[in-house]
């Protein structure tokens, strides 16, 4: 982890976020300590959207919805798939999830059902396999295990070589739970101010901290989460730090997200031009914007008319520096059915729908050393057209699965 690329980002809104300005504390205690975990394990998620430009040409734009809508008959007849047809579709990353990433165990549940739900239809299993496999539940477990059996070894490689007062401060940095010794704490919670009421909470994610455990995630993996390091690294002059801008790696990367906009210039990220020149245009067409601050868990951004509110009460305001104005992704807009709790009697409803797939991933490293980096299957979330937000729990939007053509 590069701690000065963290601190030079994070310093301005650490000053005016209490949150984080205290996870910043611990991390910074970690840093000083002698004896320290270096074997960190993310199990992860990067969220994307097909994002349709909004300078397509009429034409242009109806070949494409109907291309597209052929995917309702991709059953009966291949699709061609030359790629001049797909001009006009982008690829837009909407978030980056570094911890309690969702859905792994129902994404590799749901390829069954849906796959029986063709079979139910008539359609030949030849075409019932495009619903691409998903196995994200068993390689985070594979990635878990990987975890235990490192710090397994990695104990038996600290007792060889400490001394025994060294082995003694070893036993006390370990954490013990019904007589066992923990190898992994992964952490379902403790991604909002909310989880921790008073200073007795905070002290125990210290603890955990400073354990020998590997965390999933690290405490530098949580202020890594931030959406101020993620606007961050959308601009080329922090990427290029950690890619060689002359790759195609760096290119592709680079291409998958979307303008993103710092409220304050000492943020360093955008000028003060830029800076109201956004602000301006978002006054103007804020259908074209969202408002994100520093929090995880969905439900907390900003759109439309409680956007230009939002921003009109914090920009002579300190709390700007909490918030970042992402352009806006408009997504390609399909027919789809939809069957939930509220469906009566089963009924299928057939609405507007927009799709946001995303990618698991799982890595497995010591220092400057990667153990284990692997694609770790898909989610697949549709949601109504008019929903703002895509939460499945939250009740926003369903589980889906990909069809290939």
């Amino acid at each position: 982890m590069n701690h000065e690329f963290l601190y030079d980002v994070l310093k301005p809104v650490l000053a005016v976020d209490p949150y984080l300005r205290s996870l910043w504390g611990i991390y910074s205690r970690i840093r000083t300590n002698e004896i320290t975990q270096d074997i960190v394990l993310g199990l992860n998620r990067s969220d994307y959207m097909l994002h349709v430009q909004g300078d397509l040409c009429d034409t242009k734009r109806t070949s494409l919805a109907n291309r597209l809508q052929s995917t309702v008959v991709a059953t009966q007849s291949d699709i061609e798939t030359q790629d001049e047809a797909w001009d006009g579709l982008l690829i837009r990353q909407v978030e980056f999830n570094m911890i309690a990433c969702s859905f792994c165990g129902l994404a590799q549940r749901i390829v069954p059902q849906h796959r029986i739900s063709l079979s139910l239809h008539g359609i030949s299993s030849d075409l019932n396999n495009r619903v691409p496999d998903c196995f994200s539940a068993d390689r985070f477990s594979e990635a878990l295990l990987s975890a235990c059996r490192m710090y397994v070894e990695d104990c038996s490689r600290r007792k060889l070589i400490t001394s025994n007062i060294s082995i003694l401060v070893v036993v006390v940095c370990c954490i013990f739970r019904d007589n066992q010794e923990v190898a992994v704490v992964y952490f379902r919670t403790g991604y909002t101010p909310d989880a921790f009421p008073d200073d007795e909470t905070w002290d125990v994610k210290y603890q955990l901290e400073r354990s020998l455990a590997i965390k999933c995630p690290c405490i530098q993996y949580m202020l890594a989460n931030t959406k101020i390091i993620q606007a961050a690294l959308s601009k080329p002059k922090y990427l290029s730090r950690f890619f060689n801008p002359d790759s195609s790696s760096y290119l592709n990367i680079l291409s998958t997200f979307a303008h993103q906009y710092t409220l304050d210039e000492e943020m360093g990220i955008s000028d003060s031009t830029e800076i109201q020149y956004v602000i301006n245009d978002c006054l103007l067409r804020p259908d074209n914007y969202v408002l994100k601050p520093q929090r995880e868990g969905g439900g907390n951004n900003y759109f439309g008319e409680e956007l230009v509110q939002k921003l009109k009460s914090i920009m002579n305001h300190s709390e700007r520096k909490l918030y970042v104005l992402m352009e806006r992704i408009q997504p390609y807009i399909f027919e789809n059915s939809i069957l939930n709790s509220t469906s009566a009697s089963g009924e299928l409803n057939v609405k507007k729908m927009v799709a946001e797939l995303g990618i698991f991933g799982a890595i497995l490293a010591c220092k400057d050393e990667i153990f284990l980096n692997e694609f770790s299957g898909h989610l697949l979330r549709s949601k109504p057209l008019e929903s703002n937000e895509g939460g499945i729990v939250a009740g926003y939007g369903c589980l889906d699965s990909p069809f290939l053509v």
